[in-house]
């Protein structure tokens, strides 16, 4: 039996709208308004209004053909800056080294939230030349590797939603700041299946990147960082890009991750 103490500090609200959340579930990563419904033992319009909110901010999207709602990366950003994503970073760790030892540069691992990109695991080159990454670390998802190679892998509305949120400020002079040139980069991403950012954050340094999925759905990304210098022709380009497809491919066919815990 609860006491008064707890019925006037438990916000219900709240708890509903956790257990909207709760209520997706790998083995039921969609949902209808019809099932959420049942999950409050509520009407669909009263249901409707915890969706549209947490819709709203950014914590689920709905894919437009299906019309079901699933979580979205910012669940995985929130729980990551909370807890740290431990079993990704423990899965992904001897990937990146083994990624830094075969291209002898710096290997990087993050997450996306909302318009930007989180670093959250790297694995430096012993090379003296060379870029430094910093855990924690927040870069635009646009003018980075690892940010087009997730935002290649999007869903449509969701893509829509995020760039419709941002400016595309130029970081540097080769920074793309058109919405067309991006898409049609975000397109080329997609289709040879991994990025490339071409001193479009940083002066002086190219990274490739590739998405790590699950479920079908991109939940990070990994790049390596690389000193123009070091970087001959388009070829290398291509060298470094197939080292990296190779282990976010390898990844990615592990299974789900916890990235919470």
């Amino acid at each position: 039996m609860k006491n008064s103490r707890h019925e006037r500090n438990f916000l219900k609200t709240l708890e509903r709208g956790l257990r909207v959340l709760g209520a997706f579930t790998p083995v039921k990563p969609n949902l209808s308004l019809t099932e959420i419904a049942q999950v409050l033992g509520d009407d669909p319009s009263t249901a409707y209004r915890f969706v549209y909110t947490l819709e709203s901010l950014g914590y689920i999207g709905r894919d437009p053909q299906t019309r079901l709602y699933h979580v979205t990366p910012k669940i995985f950003a929130l729980a990551i800056s909370l807890v740290g994503p431990r079993n990704l970073k423990k899965v992904c760790l001897p990937y990146l080294e083994r990624l830094r030892d075969r291209t002898g540069e710096t290997a990087v691992l993050s997450v996306r939230d909302g318009a930007e990109i989180v670093i959250i695991e790297v694995v430096e080159t012993p090379q003296t030349l060379a870029p430094r990454g910093w855990l924690g670390g927040r870069v635009p998802a646009y003018c980075s590797a690892m940010g087009k190679a997730i935002l290649a892998h999007l869903p449509e509305n969701e893509l829509t939603q995020v760039l419709n949120s941002i400016t595309l400020a130029p970081r540097t002079p080769k920074t793309i700041t058109n919405r067309l040139q991006l898409m049609d980069d975000l397109a080329k991403t997609r289709q040879r299946g991994w990025s490339q950012n071409d001193e479009e954050f940083n002066l002086g340094v190219v990274s490739v990147g590739a998405p790590i999925l699950s479920n079908d759905r991109v939940i990070a990304a990994i790049c390596v960082d690389v000193p123009t210098a070091r970087i001959a022709d388009q070829r290398a380009i291509e060298l470094l890009a197939h080292e990296v497809v190779a282990v976010t491919k390898e990844i990615s066919g592990l299974g789900n991750y916890d990235l919470g815990g």
